[in-house]
């Protein structure tokens, strides 16, 4: 774990993610209250589809939906009530869209399976 103190702003460079929850899950960071958590967060398919045309069946489905975290609030006591500000979510610069038959609102017109990697339209700012 990479920390960068820089004021009130923890910096964590490390990828780490769990994709269960439990309390068993041991804290990718430590921080006091009030300060500034920052996270680099991997897509629902944990960065699996990678080049364009990737197959869908060959995901390891063990890696999809990752969270980032927990994080270990100093000071905190079990049954206390945290407040947490989402401050800002900056966007990739691309994502990627999977179509498959069967699955989701249009799932029923879709006859393949198709992954694409697709660039952010310009009007979806990121800062």
């Amino acid at each position: 774990m990479k920390r960068e103190d820089s004021g009130l702003s923890v910096f964590y460079r490390e990828n780490k993610r769990v994709f269960a929850f439990d309390s068993n899950n041991e804290p990718v960071a430590e921080v006091m209250d009030g300060e500034i958590v920052i996270f680099r967060t991997h897509d629902c398919f944990d960065n699996q589809l990678s080049e364009e045309g990737t197959c869908i069946g060959a995901l390891n489905w063990e890696r999809i939906i990752p969270a980032t975290g927990p994080v270990y609030v100093q000071n905190a006591m079990a049954g206390d009530v945290l407040k947490v500000e989402i401050l800002e979510i900056t966007l990739d610069q691309q994502g990627v869209m999977c179509a498959l038959p069967d699955n989701g609102v249009l799932g029923s017109l879709v006859k393949e399976e198709s992954v694409n990697k697709k660039k952010r339209n310009p009007i979806c700012k990121s800062n």
